[in-house]
Formats: structure tokens, sequence, C-alpha cells
């Protein structure tokens, strides 16, 4: 059993097989299986051959001229029976592109169809995992950069004059080849069409990674097919996975907007806005906070075992594959732009905030020396997303933690590691500020602050009645995170969202006035802000441990950690949260800890 993505070479690696073993088997047989009807007339040579006696022993009722009046079902349960005879036992049975259950519409029970004994040997191609349980299987995976290279220079070699192919043997390592092959990724289908391309219109290999890289869409539609494939559906890179997309749609119309297809679909589309290498669990399952969640998402995130029982269905049709460590998964990158080309050529509203959603809540809350560093995976998601965060309304990003219900705080709680106190004290979020600090943390500060500012030309200040719009503040508070300047702002912007009775981002915006004053070198004046805005926080959270205070908090600790009295006095203060909280917080054991140590220092400090 060879199963895997469509366009992967499964056919054409049981043709290989057939050709290398040949020798091994007195006959070999290739049947179509894509429908049972093609099936059927597939078996029609099969028993011609046997009734013609080429070679080979027919079956007692078999006559010439007989197989145009036999019925095609009898013909394939008579070259069965002919297969199952003593004699007969070193044949080789292709089914090729069994690609749909028996429970599916227009599939077919394939069993039926094997010979009676078990002497002989069977190959099966099929998309569908599953079938595995019919005999040993092996997954079919990516071509190797040799293989790749190998398979792309016996096309080019078609050209007339050659060039092609000497270039792709002598420049296998080149930064050109290399990144074709990383854009191919090993996809059999997808290097031999792009070779063909190539060839038909002489192109240098950069000016086919140009035109792919603008304009996907155009390049598929131009993409010749396999004329050596039976099938004409899977000749087309534009069309060759529409037998799993529409086998999947079908079952998803069948159970409804409450079944386990119907969310393996709609996760399929929602996998089109993450980028492909690394589609983890613990980054999608954030999607879940915000308002007017839908419930396909809510019940697919409930638990792991519900999301592994969906994401299996997609396990199941080969369109993604495991990766190492559990609950990540991947998409061929060629698939992929398949899926956000013509599957999701057009933004779903409801996905783009479901994705903008988890990748920025999947970043940490409070930045430390290494967030930059250790979000660059994440990076790579919001500037995949980035190109369809275009001409939507700034509301749309927008979370309000007040008009959540009080499961919703819990969950909200729980996945972000802080008290629903946090969240009331914050009162909204904007994801696209999660965004912006992504995209400055892979380098891309300029796409960050246009992305800002693009949103912002879109958002009025005041609301229909005359009251501020807090999302028109969100966006002036990320324009000055990402420009660094204009932080005389600041002060009156902490006002605006204390009169929008938002402690939390009142502080913030204290606090990032204090980091830009620091840059500018005015540190003792910086100092002194997070000085008072600590206590101020920490009158409003009521711990050292809850955002924005520990924020706060390991602000000043960092700046003060070369004045051992001063750090002491500092730790002291919120002790007494340290020793209460010391069971439930695991950065109380550290602060306490720390404690002890000034402590010692201390004492031999005075001893001396």
């Amino acid at each position: 059993m060879l199963y895997g993505l469509g366009g992967i070479g499964k056919t054409q690696l049981a043709l290989k097989f057939a050709k290398d073993h040949r020798a091994e088997f007195t006959s070999i047989f290739f049947l179509d299986g894509s429908s049972q009807e093609s099936l059927l007339k597939s078996f029609a040579p099969i028993y011609r051959r046997i009734t013609e006696g080429k070679g080979l022993q027919a079956p007692d009722s078999a006559l010439p001229g007989k197989a145009s009046r036999i019925p095609p079902e009898q013909m394939a349960e008579e070259v069965a029976q002919w297969l199952a005879q003593e004699q007969n036992n070193r044949w080789l049975l292709i089914f090729d592109n069994i690609d749909k259950e028996p429970s599916d519409e227009g599939g077919f029970d394939i069993v039926p169809y094997f010979p009676p004994k078990d002497h002989g040997s069977i190959l099966i191609t099929t998309r569908l995992a599953p079938l595995s349980r019919l005999g040993r299987g092996r997954r079919v995976g990516r071509m190797s950069e040799e293989e790749a290279v190998g398979l792309l220079g016996e096309i080019l070699e078609e050209s007339s004059s050659g060039q092609q192919r000497t270039w792709a043997t002598r420049n296998q390592e080149s930064p050109t080849m290399h990144e074709l092959l990383e854009t191919l990724d090993g996809l059999p289908l997808a290097i031999s069409q792009a070779g063909r391309f190539i060839n038909t219109l002489n192109l240098k290999l950069e000016t086919y990674l140009e035109l792919y890289a603008s304009s996907k869409r155009e390049v598929m539609d131009m993409l010749s097919g396999d004329p050596h494939l039976h099938n004409a559906e899977k000749r087309s890179i534009r069309t060759t996975w529409t037998t799993s997309l529409n086998l999947l749609k079908e079952k998803a119309s069948k159970q409804g907007p409450d079944g386990d297809y119907y969310a393996a679909y709609r996760l399929l589309q929602l996998l089109a806005y993450f980028e492909p290498s690394d589609l983890n669990y613990n980054i999608i399952r954030f999607g879940v906070i915000g308002n007017n969640v839908p419930d396909w998402f809510r019940r697919t995130f409930s638990s792991k075992l519900k999301f592994f029982g969906v994401i299996k269905i997609l396990l199941d049709l080969c369109l993604i594959d495991n990766n190492v460590s559990e609950g990540s998964y991947s998409m061929h990158r060629v698939v992929h732009d398949w899926l956000c080309t013509y599957v999701c050529g057009e933004t779903d509203r409801e996905l783009l905030r479901l994705a903008v959603g988890a990748i920025s809540y999947s970043a940490p809350l409070v930045m430390t020396n290494r967030w930059f560093e250790e979000q660059q995976q994440l990076a790579l998601h919001a500037l995949h997303i980035l190109s369809r965060l275009q001409d939507f309304s700034p509301d749309d990003f927008l979370v309000q933690y007040d008009k959540m219900n009080t499961e919703e705080l819990a969950l909200v709680a729980s996945l972000l590691g802080e008290p629903v106190k946090c969240w009331m004290l914050m009162k909204f979020d904007y994801t696209l500020i999660g965004i912006s600090r992504l995209l400055r943390s892979c380098g891309k500060s300029r796409k960050a602050l246009k992305l800002i500012l693009e949103t912002q030309s879109r958002s009025s200040e005041t609301l229909d009645d005359g009251t501020v719009n807090h999302v028109h503040l969100l966006l002036r508070y990320a324009e000055i995170l990402c420009r660094g300047q204009s932080h005389h702002v600041l002060p009156s912007l902490s006002d605006k969202f204390w009169g929008l009775e938002s402690p939390s981002w009142a502080i913030r915006t204290q606090n990032l006035y204090a980091l830009i004053l620091e840059s500018t070198s005015s540190r003792h004046k910086a100092v002194e802000i997070w000085e008072l805005i600590l206590d101020q926080s920490r009158n409003r959270t009521g711990s050292v441990f809850v955002h924005p205070t520990w924020m706060l908090f390991i602000n000043l600790d960092h700046r003060i950690r070369d004045d051992l009295e001063r750090r002491k006095q500092l730790f002291e203060k919120f002790e007494t949260d340290a020793r209460r909280e010391k069971d439930r917080v695991r950065q109380a054991e550290w602060f306490l800890d720390e404690i002890r140590q000034m402590r010692r220092w201390s004492t031999v400090l005075i001893g001396e």
C-alpha cells in the first residue's frame, strides 16, 4: 500500500517498482481505481488478454470474442478466479488511485475485486491513510533534493539545446536552484510541470521564480498537465487536490455544521492563514480568545481529544503531515499555495480574526530580553498573514474582555496564565498590536508601522455618540510603540485610557513612556516613573505577580540591579505577596530566593 498526498508520485513509484521487478512476475496488471466504473473497464483488456491465450492459461468459460458480450462485473470476477488458480501465483495487480472509502459518494469496496487466494501480489496507491489497514502501508513523502534535481534535470534535458540540463546539473548548489527546489518542496508533479513550463517558454530559473512569487494563480493556471497520467483531473497542479477537497466538502455537507467533517473543512481553510511549516495546536488554539468565536472552532479546541479527532480527518486525507513534536503539523508548500490561491483566494473575515488572534496571543505578554529572538516562528506566521490585513474594519481586531461571560474570561485566564482580574482591568485588547510586535521582532519594523498607520487611517477618533474611540487610542499607542518617538503625547494618552476605565492600558502607556525616555538617555526620569506607576498598579491588581504590575517590577528591577540596598527594599515591599502566593505562582519562589540571597549579601557586607 502506497499512500500520500496527491501529486507526490505514488503512481510513478508503483510503475517503477513494476518495471524494476518485472522479472519476478509472470504477469503485471494495472487497474484504474479512481471510480468503480473505471476499475471495471480496466478488467476488460486483462480479460481479453486471458481469453486470447497469449501464453497464459485461460478460464474454461472464456471463448474468443466472448468479452464484448460479458458484463464488466463478470469479467472482473472471472479474472479474479483465474488469478486464484494454483499455477498462477507470480502475478502483480496494481490498483491505482483508490481515493474514496466505500461510505463516500462514488466510493466502493476494493476487497471484492481481490483474487480469492492469497498468492500473488497486490499494490494499491491511495490518498487515504486509513486504507493501509488492508495490508502493509508506506507513506510516500517528498523527494530528496538529489532526487528532485535528477527529475528536474531529466525534464530540462528535453529542451533542444540541452543548456538548461547542463545548468541544472552543474549548479545544484547554486542559490537559484536551491530556492527553486525549496519552492517546489520535493513534489514530483510540481517539479515536472515547472520544468515543462520553463522549457516551453525557454525561461531562466530566476524568471520562473519571480513569476511564481508575484503571480501564483496565473502561473498555476498556465502549468500544463502531465500527458502520461490517465486522469485529466490529476494532470494539473490547479486541480490535483480537488478530489480530497470535494470528498471533505461532501462529508461536511452530510454531517452539517455541528459535525467533525465541517470543522475539518473550516480548519483546512484556516490553515491557509498560517505559514505551513509549523501548523501548531499550541498556536492555533489561542484563536478561542475573542468575542463571537464560531461554534465549530470552540468545539474543536474544547479538548485535545476533540482536536485530534478533527485533525485526524486532514491527516487521513494526506493533506497535512505530522511533524516531530506532538500537536505540530505541516502542509506541503505547493499544496499550501494552491489552498491560498484557489480555495481561500478571498479573505474570510471569520477566519482572519481567528488567525490574527491566535498568532497575537501566542506571544508572551511580558517582553523579556530574549523575547524577539524566541518569537521567530510566530513572526513567520505574522509575515504570512500580513497581505490579508488590508481593507478590513479596524474594529475586526478588537477584543472586549468586559463583554465576555464568566466562562469565557476563565478560559482567557487559563490560556494566558493571568487571573481574571488582569483582563477585567485591561477591559479590551487589540490583536494587531501583537502582529506588529512580531513583525518588529524579525526586522520588519517598516511593515509593522505601515500596518498600524493604514489601519489607523480607517479609524475615527470618536464614535457616533461623540465618545472617545478606544480602537483609535490603541492604534495611536501602537504607532508610538513602532516609531519609538513622539513620547510627549503618552501621558495624555494614558489619561484617556484612565477615562475609559482601563487601568492596565493607562499603566502600559506610562511604561512605554518610561522605556522611550530611557532610550533618550533619561534613565533617572524613567526609573522615577516606574517607581510611581508600580505602586499604582499594585494597588489595582492586588499582587505584584499580576500583569501589568509584574512587567513594571521586572523593568524596575533590571534598572536598579547594581544597587543592592535599593533592590532589597524593592523586593521586601512585596514580600507579603510572594509568601501568600508561593504555592500558586512560580515566580514567587524565585522572588523569595532573591530576597534570601540579598539578605545574606547584606550581612556579609555589614560584617566587613
